[in-house]
């Protein structure tokens, strides 16, 4: 059963109380961050900061030494709590042996005044030298306006005994804008098929069509539509990752320049991955249809329980009149030549 589930209503103000006056323990383990346009605000373990912040929307926060980190993103005129969820649950199933939320892994509730969802489980990826084992904590939380925050943790065994209780306590003291911070009420265990995630497999080479942009993309991908105009992931079916995500907004509201939306690219791919070093570029490609855009390729790695796990990226950035583009491809180190080469090739295709 769920640890929500398990709550009485005593633990209920118990929890509340704390977060209103703060115990001693409270004050030295965690420390609040205030949105300074008051959209939001959290408490995060104390020694953590935050990192990087893109395009007023995707925040991440993280531990001096990199090991641990919260991904907050903000979106208006959400229409429910699966638009912020399955942005991240689709990254949980990129990664090797990422799996859906298992039945008893899925609460609704009421988050100090918001309706929210959280779900928690743990899975087996495999790094080609064994296994091993990840903790995903997902959440989301909607305000009465449509207002949300999606909010992503993912943890390995080390990381989830200094901070599991921790990112579940950040997520409990989460606020959007002027609710009251009345605590966690009105659990409850719902069962939901996320499996249309898994099943847009594209089997032949087609058009892809969005309301900012249209692009080419080859057979054996698999297309993963984010909510709007925010994120579009695409990724490549098969043994090696290799998926670009595509974010983008209208007009300036991504950056007034290319320049400006593709330092921000650069910044979340170091947010994300800390050893991700420059290799070539940045440098210009020019599309079918003439729009050059900014392209920068990048080699790094992750620690995976002692184990290093080789990655490389492709970051680029177009930006028109009409609207501004980000792309961030990510692949195993083991197939960069052929990675680089496939999403150079969706990229000449924008239009």
């Amino acid at each position: 059963m769920h640890k929500y589930l398990k709550r009485t209503p005593e633990s209920f103000i118990f929890m509340t109380t704390l977060m209103f006056f703060f115990s001693l323990f409270q004050v030295n383990s965690q420390n609040t961050y205030r949105d300074l346009e008051g959209r939001f605000s959290f408490e995060q373990p104390a020694d953590w900061k935050l990192n990087v912040e893109q395009m007023n929307m995707v925040y991440t926060f993280g531990d001096p030494n990199a090991s641990a980190r919260i991904v907050l993103t903000y979106m208006e005129d959400v229409e429910s709590l699966d638009d912020l969820i399955t942005m991240y649950l689709e990254s949980v199933l990129e990664i090797e042996g990422g799996i859906l939320p298992p039945p008893g892994s899925i609460v609704d509730m009421t988050l100090n005044g918001a309706s929210a969802r959280w779900i928690e489980y743990p899975f087996d990826m495999n790094t080609g030298n064994g296994t091993v084992k990840l903790y995903v904590y997902l959440g989301a939380s909607i305000d009465p306006q449509k207002r949300g925050m999606a909010f992503f943790s993912m943890l390995n065994d080390n990381t989830l005994g200094k901070y599991g209780d921790a990112i579940k306590h950040s997520f409990e003291t989460l606020q959007l804008h002027d609710l009251p911070l009345s605590g966690i009420t009105n659990v409850q265990e719902v069962n939901i098929d996320y499996s249309a995630l898994t099943e847009k497999t594209i089997t032949i080479a087609s058009t892809f069509e969005h309301e900012l942009f249209t692009i080419d993309v080859p057979a054996g991908w698999v297309s993963l539509i984010g909510s709007g105009e925010t994120i579009v992931k695409l990724d490549k079916e098969g043994d090696q990752t290799c998926s670009v995500s595509i974010m983008g907004k209208k007009k300036n509201q991504f950056g007034s320049s290319i320049e400006q939306i593709h330092s921000s690219m650069v910044d979340g791919l170091i947010a994300g991955v800390p050893s991700m070093k420059k290799v070539k570029g940045p440098y210009d490609l020019t599309t079918s249809a003439g729009e050059v855009l900014r392209v920068e390729e990048f080699e790094g790695s992750i620690e995976v329980s002692g184990q290093s796990i080789a990655l490389g990226a492709l970051i680029a950035a177009a930006k028109n009149k009409e609207r501004g583009l980000g792309f961030m491809g990510m692949f195993s180190g083991s197939i960069k030549k052929e990675a680089v080469e496939e999403l150079t090739t969706i990229l000449k295709t924008l239009r």
